[in-house]
């Protein structure tokens, strides 16, 4: 797997976790290839239908932040370009974060793109760094430089420092797009992937209406056997596309079951965290998440009936 693609199932990962923090700092060599990565995550941010294919978020390409989004007119996004030295004075800044001030209180996303901050003045770099120091709730700021070396060291230490590098990249393809050749294995196994996700999105549903804990066991051994090389992506897909179903089919779900489903979702990327971090075993840990997503589900039935009668 390439840097740019494994930085962007990274990053899905944070913001599934809602641990994504508010200043990212993308160096690399590529300023063109910084500058998608930057629009991508941008996109996914401020997207209102956001969903996980193949590791990573996609924005949805229909809801009205991505709309303004395709004809460049979104309000959430601000990208400042700084071309030349001191092309961004304090008075910018402080304009700036007057306007990130006086939208806070509307709670929408919003994300400041700088590049190549390094060419600021020193007191636009003062008063940059007092947004940094407290950011508005609301805001995630990206940076982009060719020159890490050339940021101050105290704007540097506000911000989580991430390497794209170019070199992953084939001359013939548009960095924009984020587009990569695939072998024919690779795309064969990309389709197995979506065709499994799909399938995994029915047996929750099947599980949620009809829960057992034989059909939760055998969910996870599935899940295993297919995805033994590549479960802690395989996990937080499935985390994305479970908290989907929740969402896409709000109508037909009761409210314990979309917070079911919720739960369920917080609970995969846990799994996925401890098996990481403690090295517990895969399969007992999935089967413990999905025994007690049936165990929920069945005393919810259970409670149901006595009630009724």
């Amino acid at each position: 797997m390439n840097n740019f693609l494994r930085t962007k199932i990274e990053l899905s990962r944070k913001i599934a976790a809602s641990r994504l923090p508010q200043t990212l700092f993308f160096y690399g060599s590529n300023f063109e290839l910084l500058s998608s990565i930057a629009s991508w995550l941008a996109q996914v941010l401020t997207c209102e239908k956001k969903f996980i294919k193949d590791g990573s978020y996609q924005n949805c390409g229909s809801c009205k932040e991505c709309f303004f989004n395709s004809q460049n007119t979104s309000p959430s996004i601000i990208t400042v370009s700084l071309s030349q030295p001191d092309s961004s004075k304090v008075e910018n800044i402080k304009e700036l974060l007057l306007t990130l001030n006086l939208n806070q209180a509307s709670g929408f996303k919003r994300v400041v793109i700088l590049k190549n901050p390094e060419l600021i003045s020193l007191q636009a770099a003062n008063a940059l760094l007092k947004i940094l120091e407290e950011p508005p709730g609301n805001v995630t700021f990206i940076l982009l430089s060719e020159n890490a070396s050339k940021i101050l060291p105290t704007i540097r230490s506000r911000a989580q420092l991430i390497r794209v590098e170019e070199d992953q990249m084939t001359n013939s393809q548009n960095p924009a797009n984020s587009m990569f050749a695939l072998r024919e294995a690779d795309r064969k196994n990309l389709i197995d992937k979506e065709v499994l996700f799909e399938e995994l999105q029915t047996d929750i549903i099947r599980l949620l209406n009809n829960p057992s804990y034989p059909a939760g066991c055998r969910l996870a051994n599935r899940i295993i056997n297919f995805q033994k090389n590549d479960l802690k992506n395989c996990l937080i897909t499935l985390s994305g596309l479970t908290l989907s179903v929740a969402r896409q089919a709000r109508s037909q779900l009761t409210s314990f079951q979309r917070s079911s489903l919720c739960s369920l979702a917080l609970n995969l990327l846990n799994a996925e965290r401890l098996i990481e971090e403690r090295n517990l075993n895969s399969q007992l840990t999935l089967s413990a998440v999905f025994n007690f997503f049936v165990a929920e589900n069945i005393t919810q039935q259970q409670s149901r009936l006595l009630n009724f009668y």
